[in-house]
């Protein structure tokens, strides 16, 4: 099948980002006022000055015209009368690319030179010679025909640990292709290349992406693959009507890049994984955001939109993609995150916690905000960071990742424990390791999550192994680093009561393999703060406000404290490394922290060692404290002069006066107060949560029994669980 002539040509393009139909609704909408307005007068200035004077080889750049193509195609198209200087330059860019590049092995860069062929095809070639075309088009053609049948794309890039966003970047342009040459080539051709493309996506969402839209390889690598997917999106629902937004998952994504913005402003985000803090990476990608908009009036998109591309971000010029704001951005309405977001989220799955008080309305907030990771491995970029948190508080930078780089991927970068100076196995370029969240509860009065990373430390992921997925397949150069462990858990514990300031407790019950070696639990914080290790707690200190560390266990005199500079060869900021250092078999290193600033009333804490643990008491004043207590023993434990018995691993609970209004039990089967039982598990140890008059539970089929304190509820993950009512206690 061939063109035949202007006329075929001229009956089916443009029709990638928009029709001939379109464009006076196109036009309308960039000269009616907002921030699409902006981005099409940018993209006309890029057109007229730099692009103008500009050779093919600049206007490729490092990443084949990813925003070149677009931004000239609109600059031609929504001008009045048609931009031919724009076209020409177009033209001869597509034509460029055709001749002197053909389809490899560079999977990225092939699949990106075709996305650059397929737009330049599609908008700038109307009035060309049929040679010309059939130049472009048997280009394209080649691609698509290589690509449906290659094994590095038809088969190698669908397998973990394979499948990331290098997928994404051939997958989008060869379904963009598909669409483009329909009635110009093969329909059994352009067929296997929409069935890749539609494969490689589906592998993608269903491997790649948490059912709650986190994408596993980072923030960064997050918004670039939907950089590459939403152009194909869009297309493909104008097309046959296929609409990529109706997936649940590409809708949560929003909610996902939303926790991960940090309240310092200036579009930053969280530098967890690849994922960089200096560049800002969902104002450099914004596409996704836009598209949201354009889609179902997301929002949520716009508000993160603006915090990121928009006015409270940095403006990346011509790298940002400027086209997605000129067909996407609307007038949406932005809405205030914590509107429609609960404070603490968790994605099982991807491994990843995030609680956060609230999100900025200008370029900054103090908002506290911690996140935790520990999740399996499944392709792609990786990091020596399971079980790692992060917290920033009241706009200060308290415990911080290092992001993308050589340095910053190792053990030595995250906030976790060694063992006699070692990290977790080597990860990073598709060598991967896992962690997984073995147990959560969440609840309004304290979440609870424990993260496993006994695998992280003793070997790579099964997707490293000998020989997988393919026979050729050699990741012995990644075996490196192990450090085996019996087990290696990690809980976290938020206390954000909405009466107390938010702290924070992290445990660990580590034992590498029942003798005694040297357990360090590293935390790094900004270079810029001070570190007072000269009391329990270690006091944190930062411009506007304070973290109190307060070693709750092992015994602070016996524990040797120490802080370096850590450097980690990266644009991001460096830090201060603070150790605790314990020589023994298992150290169950507590941590508790408790961030403040001049508005936040400190409670007056004290702390004791027992045979079996350890209890804290927190004294808030006006009669209510909370009480934590650390139960190493495996049984039944008695503290206090309020006789408070429980055989709970942990137990958090929030008294005030004599009576108890709050807790939050981990592997319990009792808790007991004043001599009064509040909690009995009959069956078997579960974890629960009293917060008002709900009790959260991790087991839908417990057999309790509790103490009717006026609970309205009880449920499990968000189903009510049924219950009975005698002699003043729940069954």
């Amino acid at each position: 099948v061939t063109a035949g002539g202007d006329s075929l040509y001229n009956a089916h393009h443009p029709r990638l980002l928009f029709t001939s139909e379109e464009l006076p609704g196109l036009r309308a909408k960039v000269t009616d006022g907002g921030y699409d307005d902006d981005a099409y007068e940018f993209v006309r200035d890029l057109a007229e000055n730099a692009y103008a004077s500009s050779s093919p080889s600049q206007l490729m750049g490092s990443y084949s015209a990813l925003s070149s193509m677009p931004n000239l195609g609109l600059a031609a198209h929504l001008a009045t009368p048609l931009d031919t200087a724009s076209i020409r330059i177009g033209r001869d860019l597509t034509v460029y690319i055709a001749e002197n590049f053909d389809v490899d092995g560079d999977e990225a860069n092939s699949g990106l030179r075709l996305r650059a062929l397929a737009l330049g095809y599609d908008m700038f070639f109307a009035d060309a010679p049929d040679s010309v075309r059939s130049l472009v088009r048997d280009e394209i053609i080649s691609y698509m025909a290589h690509m449906t049948t290659d094994y590095l794309y038809k088969v190698v890039f669908t397998w973990r640990p394979y499948l990331a966003n290098h997928s994404a970047m051939f997958a989008g342009p060869l379904g963009m292709a598909s669409i483009c040459l329909r009635d110009e080539a093969d329909p059994e051709l352009l067929d296997n290349s929409m069935n890749l493309a539609d494969a490689i996506i589906d592998s993608l969402l269903t491997y790649q992406f948490d059912p709650g839209g986190v994408y596993k390889e980072g923030c960064l690598y997050g918004a670039w693959t939907m950089r590459q997917l939403v152009y194909y999106f869009h297309a493909r629902k104008r097309y046959d009507g296929f609409d990529y937004a109706a997936n649940p998952v590409i809708r949560a994504a929003e909610t996902w890049f939303a926790y991960e913005l940090l309240p310092v402003g200036y579009g930053k985000t969280n530098n967890l994984n690849d994922s960089s803090y200096f560049t800002a990476p969902l104002a450099l990608h914004g596409s996704y955001f836009a598209w949201a908009q354009w889609n179902w009036s997301s929002g949520l998109s716009a508000w993160i939109w603006e915090h990121t591309s928009g006015p409270y971000g940095p403006d990346y010029g011509s790298s940002a993609d400027k086209a997605a704001t000129v067909l996407w951005n609307t007038a949406t309405e932005p809405l205030q995150p914590d509107s429609l977001l609960p404070p603490s989220r968790l994605w099982e799955d991807g491994g990843l916690f995030y609680y956060r008080t609230g999100w900025q309305n200008g370029f900054n907030s103090r908002d506290v905000v911690l996140s935790f990771y520990s999740g399996k491995f499944h392709g792609g970029h990786a990091q020596e960071d399971q079980n790692s948190f992060t917290l920033y508080a009241y706009g200060e930078k308290f415990a911080i990742d290092h992001g993308a780089g050589r340095t910053s991927k190792q053990s030595e970068s995250h906030n976790i424990v060694f063992v006699d100076g070692a990290g977790q196995h080597n990860a990073g370029s598709s060598i991967g390791t896992d962690g997984r969240i073995e147990s959560y509860l969440l609840s309004d009065f304290a979440d609870y999550v424990m993260g496993d990373a006994t695998a992280a430390y003793t070997t790579c992921s099964e997707f490293n192994a000998p020989g997988w997925p393919f026979a050729w397949c050699d990741w012995s150069w990644g075996y490196v680093g192990a450090n085996p462990v019996l087990h290696a858990r990690r809980r976290v514990f938020v206390v954000r009561d909405a009466d107390t300031p938010p702290f924070f407790v992290i445990t660990d019950d580590m034992d590498k393999d029942g003798s005694a070696h040297e357990y360090q639990w590293r935390l790094h914080t900004s270079i810029n703060n001070t570190v007072d290790m000269s009391t329990n707690p270690i006091r944190i200190g930062a411009t506007s406000a304070d973290l109190d560390v307060h070693l709750l266990f092992p015994d602070y005199s016996a524990t040797a404290i120490g802080t370096e500079d850590y450097y980690n060869d990266t644009a991001d900021p460096n830090s201060t490394l603070l150790k605790l250092a314990f020589n023994g078999v298992n150290p169950r290193f507590a941590v508790l922290l408790f961030p403040f600033d001049a508005t936040v009333a400190s409670p007056v804490v004290s702390r004791e060692l027992h045979p079996w643990g350890y209890a804290c008491r927190l004294d808030w004043g006006g009669g209510m404290r909370d009480v934590i207590i650390g139960n190493h023993s495996g049984g039944t434990v008695l503290w206090g002069t309020d006789s408070l018995l429980t055989d709970a691993s942990v137990a958090i609970v929030r008294t005030e006066g004599a009576h108890v209004t709050r807790h939050l039990l981990v592997d319990a089967t009792v808790f007991a107060y004043g001599g009064v039982d509040h909690v009995r598990f009959l069956d078997a140890a579960a974890t629960c949560a009293l917060a008002g008059d709900v009790v959260q539970i991790d087991r839908e089929d417990a057999v309790f029994r509790l103490l009717d304190t006026g609970i309205e509820a009880v449920e499990c993950r968000g189903e009510s669980v049924p219950f009975v009512s005698a002699a003043g206690y729940l069954f």
